[in-house]
């Protein structure tokens, strides 16, 4: 009786190696906060800041103006509400943002680049996790200029309220030299750093990451290269 049970404890381990990580892929995918690695898209640095800014506007989908009852601003308003773990083609905001249905942001926005739609299709396939990660690259402080770097920030982050479509408090940061006279006034660093004295933004979304902060420092103690 031993020996038989000795000889099928592998296959019970094998068993339950595989049972836990079926259990384990889907983890977490509605509630919890997920740890993965690098280079899979980040909800809490990539997602949350572009629906923040391109949807959760004053009067939109933010807190307090949660048109059609959509809310961007948390996870779990966000999943699956609006984006469906691992089905993007029936998800409501791919068929919100691609003109399927009504026409997201609308035309008084500034629409989302197709980099940033693949940027939504790609963690949706992933399972619309609320990640935490930093992914790979997201971060460099090395030769900080507007093209390379900034651009994609505000872009990420800012654009959808402060765009050539919509200039929330007549400001718009969709340009270098609109940037560039931010950045030199000081209005910027105060801003994305929270400062008691300056406007938060983004007014809906998280604080930028200490190291996309720092890029900006950097490239504007450069003088704000192109």
């Amino acid at each position: 009786m031993f020996r038989i049970k000795h000889l099928l404890l592998p296959f019970f381990l094998l068993a339950l190696s595989a049972f836990t990580y079926t259990a384990c892929k889907h983890d977490n995918v509605l509630t919890g906060v997920v740890q993965v690695q690098s280079d899979s898209v980040s909800y809490l640095y990539q997602v949350q800041p572009l629906l923040s800014s391109a949807c959760g506007s004053k009067g939109c989908h933010g807190s307090g103006s949660s048109k059609s009852n959509y809310n961007v601003d948390t996870y779990a308003n966000t999943v699956p509400s609006l984006f469906k773990p691992y089905n993007w083609v029936d998800s409501k905001g791919q068929r919100a943002i691609n003109g399927i249905d009504q026409m997201m942001p609308p035309d008084n926005h500034e629409p989302l680049t197709s980099q940033q739609k693949n940027l939504l299709s790609q963690w949706v396939s992933e399972g619309a996790r609320n990640t935490t990660n930093t992914p790979a690259g997201l971060c460099d402080t090395t030769n900080v200029t507007y093209t390379t770097h900034i651009a994609g920030l505000m872009q990420q982050y800012c654009t959808g309220c402060h765009g050539n479509a919509q200039q929330s408090g007549g400001i718009n940061l969709a340009s270098y030299a609109d940037v560039k006279t931010q950045g030199l006034n000081g209005q910027l660093i105060g801003t994305i750093t929270h400062d008691p004295n300056s406007s938060i933004m983004p007014p809906n979304g998280i604080k930028l990451g200490n190291c996309q902060i720092r890029e900006v420092q950097l490239w504007i103690a450069a003088n704000c290269p192109q």
